[in-house]
This record gives C-alpha cells, structure tokens and sequence, in this order.
C-alpha cells in the first residue's frame, strides 16, 4: 500500500508541473491571395469596356478588391468571372465563420440592363481544405484549377449565399478549421464566389468590392470577404 500511495503521489506531483496551453484566442484573418478566374480571358477583354479614370469604379480597381463579372455577349454566347480566395487559417483553431462586409460603404455594382438594380445574389463554394496546394499563394491558380480540376477540388458547389448590399454585411456559414498541413504549419480554407445563376437575368454586370488586408493603412474599415476563428 506504501508503494502504491508514493507511486500515486509522483504522478499527481507530474500532472501539476506540466504546462497547460491556454485556450486560442478569437482572432481575423483576411485572404492571402484573391484571384480572378476566367474561362476565356479574351472574351471579356473584348467585350468589356476599360474603366474610365477618375470614376469610382478605377479607385476601386486600383485597390485591393474583389471582383465578380458576367457578361452578355453576341447571339446568346455569355461567361462569368468567378473569384477564388484562399485563408490561412492559424494551427489549433476550431470553429471558422466566413462573411463578408461593405464597411466602407464602397461596394460598386452595375447592370447593363437597369441602373438601379439591387446587387446580384452570391453563391459560395468551399473547396476540399489544401485540395489545390499546401501554399497556394506561391502559385498562379487559374480557372482550369479549380473548375475544371481532376479530380474535383470543389467539396460542395453550394455551400453558402449572401446578397450584399452597400454598407451592409453578412454571414454567409460556419465550418470546422481546416487542419494543419504535413508540416505543421497553418491550415488553408479556400473557397469560390460567382453570381447565383439562378437569380442573375438578363444582362451584363460587375460587381466589385474593397477588400481589407493586414495592412492598416488599406481601408480603415474592414470591407471585403474575410474569416473569424477560434
């Protein structure tokens, strides 16, 4: 019994010097990189007008942003511009909500057909976590990538949807942290914004917003697609 209580007392004596990690606190990540994918580049340049200068639209483009188009060709032929967005995400975090905001009051949206038409509802996909790469802001991702990938790097084609409106935000979902990679590091989150095709109609539109980044001195106000984990 001696050696079973001294035993007993050694272990609890272990238990109570080892170190306990306190729990990891709330933090905002913005992405690392946000890119324009585009089936066919030269169809939009072709159709596209260049931004005028000194318009909102060219303060907007010459600033980090996000950016969904769709255009309305000739005899019926038309194409979307889709924008992926990749999110480290820190290791150990548990519970990831992505949303988006206009907290800058600078969301830009124009239809060809109407003037004053409402902003286009989104629909969101989430790609399988590091389906694409481990770092993919070392890579040049393109529409091919993602949209047209073998196997299949989308985990689900309709995971979320938000309708944004200027000054306004929205949640668009929650989902468990992607975890670490391989070698530890951080985890990505990755995902894909077009224009609800069920809800788009007739006509040309672009649809652009500021986007926020770690840097202070873009955009005082958080503006743009970003994610909160814990």
């Amino acid at each position: 019994m001696r050696l079973s209580i001294t035993t007993l007392l050694s272990a609890l004596a272990i238990v109570a010097a080892s170190p306990t990690l306190p729990p990891r606190a709330c933090g905002t990540v913005y992405p690392t990189l946000f890119s324009l994918l585009s089936p066919e580049p030269g169809f939009f340049n072709s159709i596209m007008q260049p931004a005028k200068a000194n318009t909102a639209l060219r303060t907007l483009l010459d600033s980090p942003h996000v950016r969904l188009q769709h255009i309305q060709g000739t005899e019926g032929k038309s194409q979307d511009n889709l924008q992926f967005v990749d999110f480290k995400i820190p290791a150990g975090s548990n519970t990831c909500q992505l949303e988006i905001a206009d907290h800058a009051n600078m969301l830009y949206f124009e239809k060809a057909t109407d003037n004053n038409a409402a902003s286009s509802a989104l629909n969101i996909m989430k790609l399988i976590p590091g389906a694409l790469c481990e770092d993919p802001s070392t890579e040049n991702i393109t529409y091919a990538d993602v949209m047209d990938a073998t196997p299949p790097v989308i985990q689900y084609y309709h995971w979320g949807a938000a309708t944004l409106q200027r000054g306004q935000s929205s949640i668009i979902g929650s989902f468990a942290c992607p975890p670490a990679n391989g070698n530890g590091e951080d985890g990505h989150a990755q995902f894909v914004l077009e224009f609800d095709p069920d809800q788009l109609g007739a006509g040309s539109c672009d649809w652009v917003l500021p986007q926020s980044t770690t840097d202070p001195r873009v955009f005082g106000l958080v503006s743009g697609i970003y994610l909160t984990h814990c």
